[in-house]
């Protein structure tokens, strides 16, 4: 398609241009349509300066789309975006306002950009797009009637940019024809995707308090809708309520109709139509296109030929009504269709032998028909051979199907690790910016769903599950971070043995980041393991040098926190000599984990001497500032187990401020030492600052969608309300917790604490029927094994119920069962002495001073 030329002084649109559709009228409910003025602008009217309006594009429910010329910095024509009079309210300006910051995130080809925004002097917003001739995608096939191989590569590139926003952590939500819009560049069809008007932006600084969703609100266009979108709540959409709209544009692009045809929506009413979308049966589209094309048998046969099977199977499975039998991504129906393209089985086809062998003729049956040629004209000549040939033609496709396999599984694998890598990026980002992180969450968990496909590929699923490991740390999802380190650390054993520098390195991180989820027990063992490991490698290298030192280093904290506090100090002082003090940052850091040392052995004097030699080691500038921050944590613990409460407090809160200097007010360790300040808070007197702490984490949480995080600021908001002794309102929060936290992937046992804690609260109130309930809730599951439940955690059940029983019986209540308490007694001695010994001594006592 050329494109139209035009002359900057008409007044007419361009014809061709985008219509850049938005939402329909019926996207708002009639009170705020009735509401909205007519347009207020002009051709010729001059925005910001640099635009000269010509013509209204388009217009829907939120705004008018101009065509209009920019004057500087550069000349062009451009589509710019003006929010209706009578809307500068909440919520339709701020979803208008959000839409330019959404497409302002996403840089792909096509995806139309985002070129300026702002605000009129009238309080309007405008934002400036790219302005592309095209026409809607169903439009641009039908005109140059292309073949339907030609349509499944656009509606790819469709696929593309949809998945490139999901990776941006943002869904469209309204995926039709008049948004997937196609150009021509070099003779090729361009597709341009446009319109996140509605899109659900699920980064913090969009998402938090803005969903402007109005009950009984329609968004998107039915159609096109997921039945989960026709549901009207709004709530709880993901990447597939896109991936069901693509099928639908894909039905649309390969019959001429949506499953839910024109005639429909028009004579519906919405409810009946919204139904529809929920329950109607989809008609297979080799099926449809019979109906709609009776007249024309010849060209009709061919469609329903090229339809059936795989084309059929592809364009169902993505509109199936239940979510979790559709494709996951919009990656893995994008690869369905490439596979359909390459003439390769489909995921969404029947596995079976002869559905595989069609495949095969289809991609090899030139070569087929060339070698059926030559036998029958040899046919008297060769009889003898014909079994020897046989087998031999049996043994190269038996060797071309495991080459095809083999790079077949190499690109997919090469695609995940893609993936991986750029959602790793993303969520670093977005993290440390303290953006919403839920898709690149959920984008995560689809990955990690998808790594039995890697099975009996030790090396490429090692390299997938460490890109995975670093993706969930990146994401402050560290229990879900830990099975991936192991299954790395496995891997590598199988393919390069126990003791290769690779196998060595991967037990390494495996370790320390046991510790750091309370594994104490498996911490000792692998870090024990990495060191001796290290010790005994031929021609050790500087890096194995450093790294036998860190491991031995790391070794000695876990022998601290596992209770061996003679054996710990010993090799922490033994590597703090051999380390040496040419790096001040470095030796800093090392001398606040001796620190740790020291105090977990009661230590205080040495603890707080050993901190401030590293506090003094370190510039007093801004470079330095995460440094000290980390030190006077140290500093906040050591001053409170010294019973010097405002030295605790002060190092506490300058912990937060220097955190704060250095990476800002929403990065997670800001976070983290929100969270500590509350817990310290807690143990003393007063509380001071401790519920101001624990809520600004709570909603610090909220806003970045960390599921763990939540848990824990939960936990602290409670504590701080009972600690206070405001128990009505602990309850409360607790049973919030409850139901906030189990809609979440956050570890069961989290749950399972917040019943513990409210039986204990229900207790304090003397309703010991509730409060036994809840134990028996706790309980169920508490003991099955848990990532990241430090041991004295798992006592507290125990300790809960003890109290239970005294006071039950105190009170006399029926409840106070000999024969209970008894049973209990017995459970906690089975699961004492299923604990080292020492330790477990140790962290009983530790519980009960707490």
């Amino acid at each position: 398609m050329s494109s139209t030329s035009k002359s900057s002084a008409s007044s007419q649109p361009p014809v061709g241009l985008f219509d850049l559709a938005l939402a329909g009228e019926e996207d708002f409910p009639e009170e705020v349509k009735a509401e909205v003025p007519a347009v207020a602008d002009e051709p010729g009217q001059v925005i910001a300066g640099r635009y000269v309006l010509k013509s209204v594009l388009g217009e829907g429910g939120t705004g008018h789309v101009w065509w209009a010329e920019q004057t500087q910095p550069v000349k062009r024509e451009v589509a710019l975006k003006i929010i209706r009079p009578g809307l500068v309210t909440q919520p339709v300006s701020v979803r208008f306002n959000r839409e330019h910051q959404v497409l302002a995130r996403m840089e792909h080809p096509n995806i139309a950009a985002v070129l300026d925004a702002g605000e009129l002097p009238d309080g309007r917003t405008y934002f400036v797009m790219e302005l592309v001739h095209g026409s809607p995608v169903t439009t641009w096939c039908r005109k140059h009637q292309t073949p339907v191989p030609e349509r499944l590569e656009i509606f790819l590139q469709a696929c593309l940019a949809v998945q490139h926003a999901h990776q941006k952590g943002i869904l469209h939500r309204d995926i039709k024809p008049s948004n997937v819009m196609v150009t021509q560049v070099d003779d090729r069809p361009l597709v341009k995707v446009i319109d996140f008007g509605i899109s659900k932006a699920l980064e913090g600084d969009l998402a938090a308090g803005s969903d402007m969703t109005l009950r009984g609100m329609v968004l998107g266009t039915p159609r096109y809708m997921s039945p989960e979108q026709a549901g009207l709540t709004g709530q709880d959409v993901d990447t597939r309520a896109d991936v069901y709209a693509l099928g639908v544009l894909l039905y649309e692009l390969l019959t001429g109709s949506t499953p839910i045809d024109e005639a429909h929506e028009k004579d519906t009413s919405l409810q009946d139509l919204l139904h529809r979308v929920r329950h109607a049966e989809t008609e297979l589209p080799s099926r449809r296109v019979t109906h709609d094309n009776a007249k024309q048998a010849v060209e009709t046969k061919f469609l329903v030929r090229q339809l059936r099977g795989d084309l059929d199977w592809i364009v169902m499975r993505a509109l199936q009504k239940d979510r979790e039998q559709r494709y996951p991504t919009v990656l893995s129906l994008a690869d369905d269709v490439r596979r359909h393209l390459r003439h390769e089985p489909v995921s969404a086809g029947p596995p079976g032998m002869g559905y595989r062998l069609k495949k095969w003729y289809a991609r090899n049956h030139v070569a087929i028909t060339s070698a059926a040629a030559v036998v029958i004209s040899l046919a008297g000549g060769i009889a003898a051979t014909s079994m020897a040939m046989k087998r031999e033609a049996e043994q190269r496709q038996e060797a071309l199907k495991q080459r095809e396999t083999a790079q077949s599984q190499a690109d997919l694998a090469r695609q995940v690790s893609d993936q991986l890598t750029e959602l790793l990026s993303n969520a670093s980002k977005h993290a440390e910016a303290g953006m919403n992180t839920q898709m690149l969450r959920k984008l995560a968990d689809e990955c990690a769903e998808g790594m039995s496909r890697f099975r009996g590929q030790p090396v490429i699923e090692a390299q997938l599950a460490e890109q995975l490991a670093q993706l969930y740390n990146a994401l402050e999802e560290r229990p879900r971070a830990l099975p991936w380190y192991q299954r790395r650390w496995d891997l590598l054993r199988q393919t390069e043995g126990d003791d290769s520098r690779n196998t060595l390195k991967a037990r390494f991180e495996l370790g320390w980041r046991s510790l750091a989820m309370n594994a104490r027990n498996e911490a000792v063992t692998h870090l024990r393991g990495a060191a001796a490991g290290f010790a005994k490698l031929p021609d050790p290298d500087d890096d194995s040098h450093r790294h036998a030192l860190m491991a031995r280093k790391d070794l000695a904290r876990a022998l601290s926190a596992d209770g061996q506090h003679e054996e710990a100090l010993k090799l922490f002082e033994d590597v703090m000599r051999e380390k040496g003090q040419d790096d001040p940052r470095e030796t800093a850091a090392w001398l606040k984990e001796l620190a740790d040392c020291f105090r977990a052995a009661d230590k205080l004097a040495e603890s707080a001497a050993a901190l401030q030699r590293a506090l003094s080691l370190l510039p007093q500038d801004d470079d330095y500032a995460g440094m000290r921050a980390f030190i006077m944590g140290g500093m906040a613990t050591t001053s409170h187990q010294q019973k010097h409460y405002d030295e605790a407090l002060e190092a506490s809160a300058e912990r937060l401020r220097l955190f704060e200097v250095e990476l800002g007010p929403n990065h997670p360790r800001v976070l983290g030492a929100l969270l500590d300040h509350a817990f310290l808070a807690c143990k003393c007197p007063g509380c001071p600052g401790g519920e101001e702490a624990a809520r600004r984490a709570l909603q610090m949480a909220r806003t970045a969608g960390h599921e763990t995080r939540l848990s824990d600021a939960w936990t602290a908001v409670c504590e701080v309300l009972r600690i206070s002794h405001r128990m009505d309102e602990s309850e409360q929060a607790v049973r919030d917790a409850i139901e906030e936290v189990s809609h979440t992937k956050a570890e069961h046992w989290r749950v399972l604490e917040f019943h513990r804690r409210l039986g204990d609260l229900l207790v304090a109130r003397r309703d010991f029927e509730a409060a036994w309930k809840e134990y028996e809730t706790a309980a169920t599951g508490w003991f099955e094994p848990s990532t990241g439940r430090a041991i004295e955690k798992e006592r507290l059940i125990f300790e809960s119920i003890m109290v239970f029983w005294e006071q039950a019986k105190r009170a006399e209540s029926p409840l106070a069962s000999d024969a209970k308490m008894a049973e209990w007694r017995g459970k906690l001695a089975a699961w004492e002495a299923a604990q080292p010994a020492g330790p477990a001594a140790r962290e009983q006592n530790m519980t009960r001073a707490q």
